[in-house]
């Protein structure tokens, strides 16, 4: 409030005098409070994104690498075993394409309990995504299986589709990190 001479009608200039001091330091305590409030806010997040860089992603980042290369080193060699087997009889070949399924599903489920877990003890709808593409993966793997795409070219192709996999399932690791600034949803 200023004291001027449109407003000293309304209002005493005693009050004027009086109360106009007091605004000052009120506005510098407001902004001061303003500033922690803030400051609280920010320094809670900032804490809470190296948590989770250090404690979940960084030991995890290669556990996902080693995954990967483990898969993309089953499907060749599985592709190839099925292929130089394709005349045997066909329970036997069955099982042998169920045994090359089930070491994928045993890096899968390594993963899933190394790194996926704990990421969604505390952010579940992270761990969610990260299932699902994890999933989606040997579902790419098992049908590629099941088709006979043995050939060097759908090798390739398969390697195209996990790269693509695991772009994806990083992109999910990391979007705690994307959030915005009052936006603490898990």
């Amino acid at each position: 409030i200023f004291c001027d001479a449109a407003t000293s009608a309304a209002i005493p200039s005693s009050l004027c005098t009086t109360y106009l001091p007091l605004a000052s330091p009120i506005v510098v305590i407001f902004l001061f409070l303003i500033d922690r409030i803030i400051g609280f806010y920010l320094r809670k997040r900032e804490i809470e994104r190296n948590w989770y860089l250090k404690v979940l992603i960084e030991p995890g980042i290669t556990k996902i690498s080693d995954f990967y290369k483990k898969t993309n080193e089953t499907y060749a060699t599985s592709a190839e075993l099925l292929q130089g087997n394709s005349s045997i009889a066909h329970e036997a070949y069955l099982s042998l394409k169920s045994k090359e399924i089930g070491k994928f599903q045993s890096y899968k489920r390594e993963l899933e309990a190394e790194v996926i877990l704990p990421i969604q003890m505390r952010y579940t709808k992270v761990g969610e995504h990260l299932t699902e593409s994890l999933l989606n993966l040997e579902d790419c793997f098992t049908s590629s299986l099941d088709k006979g795409l043995f050939s060097e070219q759908d090798i390739k192709d398969f390697q195209s589709k996990i790269a693509s996999n695991r772009a994806i399932l990083l992109n999910q690791l990391y979007s705690p990190l994307q959030r915005k600034l009052f936006s603490f949803k898990k």
